[in-house]
């Protein structure tokens, strides 16, 4: 039978157990349309949101720093409630007193906060419209109707600056223009946020922005973007993803092409040879006409396509459109080119010249280039043949045939191709190759590029550079395959600069290519580019194609600047640029970057589907540091389609130095650990441990909580290690659950939690209550 003494002693226990369990009515319950001027206060925080919130337009939600808004778990799972703001949302904490957005369950996450185009955009002229700041944003990014994102904005423009936001469910802010560019009021600002423990970072699609200042840890990609048609710029952010090996786990860019939004305001079509033709929407990106009847003929209509830009600008270019009438013309082929030494017989061989119908009436073989030679049996078999000359005054040459077929339709069509036999002495000289032309801008530096010059029987033993035509410039390093210069300063105009090289082979053969760099001044004017030259049939309907035409002025820059990015990345770049459609037009600039590459072969830069000969995107990388002032070295950190297209802007100015200041001025987010989750049975001491917590400058504080469960007596709380007794587990087992707090210098602290299972026990105690004095019985009745 138990005591007075035993029965205060039990009732104490019930006591202890009921108030260690977290009450939330103590909390305010809020849901709902907004639609009047609300405040959360302080005074009635925490807040406790029990369903979706929306903020009608033309209505203003404030919430005042130190305010705890806590959401509760939806009752659909896998689905978070969330906030949706069409009017404007002003959450302005301070460094000291945050704003708290968190999840009752950290394993239930909310949904997030949703801004749409009708929300009020933040001007900062009068620091008026939605902000974010000085914030704490978590455990946010359930499945919700606009996305998976802790911050999602459509078509609107926030002030998103000093917050932290962290452990989401997928990305951490997510923006899509979901509307024309010429709607939007602005760009969006995301400076100077802590994003860590993220899928990804800052995901952008179609939206400007003016992402500065931040510091990203422990995402798979830290900045995700598919742009095309609003300005960007990347810079001083710190990006740190030490475990991440997925493209892009810096920055991932997709450039595509929008033709809605290319910068031309009138495209004109105008025909100028050929039958005449009656050409409809002549003003229009498409002009289609009915091809003429040629009869049995072919004939050759001639376009020219001038588009203009919205400065005035503009480009004319030429297109052609071969019309076909009952009989199909034939097609030469030459075959391919020989190479030969002195006084062998050679073999010419048109064989594989074709007519689609009537067939091959004749072959007629000249020779158009060099030492004179005799066709034998003549010039009008399919397979001639030569003799290559004894001797030549030089120490190789090029004779040049033409072929010409002619069908056996009424009239006969004729066709022609070429095909040059290199005669030489013993050496077979070398191929010089000066690269593609390249359209380029006014005063950069830009590097030329000789490297697929090859010599089939030895090795390139001199490279010589020298410039033919154009403003003067000089040449660095003229004397190897990749020599550098600077372009001039052409003013508003355009011009050519062409530049030849000469190559000499192991034995003293040189031969010459040349290459066109065409420089833009303040003004580019517009690409005409009208679809390749096309074949069609008498009366069909032929279309004119001049939509890839484009505004290199009006393409979005992509500034991405001063920033510092160490990531594992091994076998994907730190910051991976992907060529969705060759036609798309941008100005991308990478520019004093400091890239850490930590994994063995890792790459800094990784450019995929970047095709040969693409110029409307302009890529300039310059002054960055990759950790080495090596050229090959740097080479090695950027892929370009395995050096099998050139983009001499590439490399060009790389830094010599690590910058000295580069990255977000932020501290490394402290990172908590509790430890893992403990299974004890009761009376033991439990070791609670959070020596796993990390922070660079050395965790400042360490605070522990007790969040659910009997009150225990927590011993050196304030420590890495603290430590409890377990109570009794009784019949059904107990579950307490601790979080810690750590933090260094502010007020942005991290939490992790530890859930300690104390087991049943194995003799669970009993209560007869009949035993007890009837003093207690009542009063235990009554509580």
């Amino acid at each position: 039978m138990l005591g007075c003494r035993s029965g205060f002693f039990f009732l104490g226990l019930i006591l202890a157990f009921v108030f260690s369990m977290p009450n939330s009515s103590l909390a305010a319950e809020v849901n709902g349309i907004i639609d009047t001027d609300t405040t959360w206060t302080l005074a009635d925080s925490p807040y406790l949101v029990t369903g979706n919130i929306q903020i009608a337009e033309d209505t203003t939600l404030t919430i005042e720093p130190g305010v705890n808004v806590t959401i509760q778990s939806s009752l659909s799972a896998g689905v978070g409630y969330y906030i949706l703001v069409k009017g404007l949302l002003n959450a302005q904490g301070t460094v000291d007193n945050p704003i708290i957005f968190t999840a009752e369950d950290p394993q239930a996450p909310w949904g997030g906060i949703v801004f749409v185009d009708q929300s009020e955009d933040w001007e900062e002229a009068g620091s008026s419209g939605s902000i974010l700041s000085n914030c704490v944003i978590e455990y946010a990014g359930n499945n919700t109707p606009y996305g998976t994102a802790c911050i999602q904005t459509f078509s609107a423009q926030p002030m998103i600056r000093n917050n932290l936001i962290r452990y989401g469910v997928s990305t951490a802010i997510a923006a899509t223009d979901i509307l024309q560019a010429e709607s939007l009021s602005g760009r969006l600002e995301i400076l100077s946020n802590r994003i860590h423990n993220h899928t990804i970072g800052i995901q952008l699609s179609l939206e400007g922005a003016n992402i500065e200042n931040n510091y990203f840890l422990n995402t798979e990609q830290a900045i995700v973007l598919t742009t095309s048609s609003n300005d960007i710029d990347i810079q001083s952010n710190t990006i740190i993803n030490p475990d991440a090996e997925v493209p892009g786990d810096g920055i991932n860019l997709s450039l595509d092409a929008d033709e809605d939004d290319n910068g031309i305001s009138a495209y004109l079509w105008e025909q100028t040879s050929g039958a005449s033709i009656v050409l409809e929407d002549p003003t229009s990106p498409f002009g289609t006409f009915t091809a003429p009847n040629v009869g049995a003929n072919v004939e050759n209509l001639v376009f020219d396509l001038t588009v203009t830009d919205d400065d005035g600008l503009q480009r004319t270019e030429t297109v052609e459109i071969l019309v076909i009438g009952t009989n199909k013309p034939p097609v030469a082929n030459a075959g391919g080119d020989i190479a030969a030494v002195l006084d062998v017989e050679v073999q010419l061989n048109a064989s594989g010249s074709f007519d689609p119908d009537t067939g091959i009436a004749s072959y007629q073989w000249q020779q158009t280039e060099g030492t004179p030679a005799t066709l034998l049996p003549n010039g009008t078999v399919v397979d001639p043949t030569f003799t290559t000359p004894a001797a030549l005054g030089t120490d190789w040459e090029i004779l040049t045939f033409e072929v010409t077929v002619t069908d056996t339709g009424t009239p006969g069509l004729t066709a022609t191709d070429t095909v040059d036999v290199l005669v030489f002495d013993t050496n077979i000289p070398p191929t010089a190759n000066a690269g593609d032309d390249f359209f380029v801008f006014k005063e950069i530096e830009v590097r030329l590029d000789g490297t697929n010059s090859v010599d089939q029987d030895g090795s390139i033993a001199a490279y010589d550079w020298v410039q033919l035509s154009g403003t003067p410039v000089t040449l660095e390093n003229a004397d190897t395959s990749r020599p550098t210069f600077e372009t001039p300063d052409v003013g508003a105009n355009e011009e050519e600069l062409v530049f030849q090289l000469t190559v000499t082979d192991n034995e003293g053969l040189g031969r010459i290519d040349t290459v066109t760099y065409t420089v833009f001044g303040e003004k580019i004017p517009p690409f005409s580019i009208p679809a390749s030259t096309q074949t069609v049939l008498q009366g069909e309907t032929a279309v004119l194609t001049g939509f890839n035409s484009v505004d290199l002025d009006r393409s979005a820059v992509v500034a991405i600047d001063s920033n510092l990015i160490d990531c594992a990345g091994e076998d994907a770049g730190l910051v991976n640029i992907n060529l969705v459609e060759a036609d798309a037009g941008y100005n991308v600039i990478l520019d004093s970057n400091q890239f850490v590459t930590r994994a063995n072969g890792g790459l800094a830069v990784y450019l995929y589907a970047w095709p040969t000969g693409v110029t409307n995107p302009k890529l300039s990388l310059s002054n960055n540091w990759y950790g080495t002032s090596d050229t090959e070295a740097i080479d090695a950190l950027i892929y370009d389609g395995g050096e099998d297209f050139n983009l001499p802007l590439l490399i060009a100015s790389p830094a010599d130095t690590a910058p000295a200041t580069v990255g977000s001025t932020l501290d490394y987010p402290s990172l908590a650990d509790a430890g893992p989750d403990i299974t004890i049975s009761a009376d033991l001491e439990v070791i609670l441990d959070g020596s796993g917590s990390y922070d660079p400058d050395g965790i400042a504080t360490y605070t522990w909580t007790q969040m659910e469960g009997p009150n225990v007596n927590i011993k050196d709380a304030n420590t890495s290690k603290a430590s409890f007794i377990t109570p009794l587990g009784g019949e059904e087992g107990q579950t307490l659950r601790f979080e810690l707090r750590v933090k260094v210098g502010d007020a942005y602290h991290d939490s992790d939690e530890v859930v300690v299972t104390v087991t049943a026990d194995n003799d669970p105690p009993t209560v007869d209550l009949d035993d007890w004095p009837t003093c207690y019985i009542g009063s235990i009745i009554n509580f």
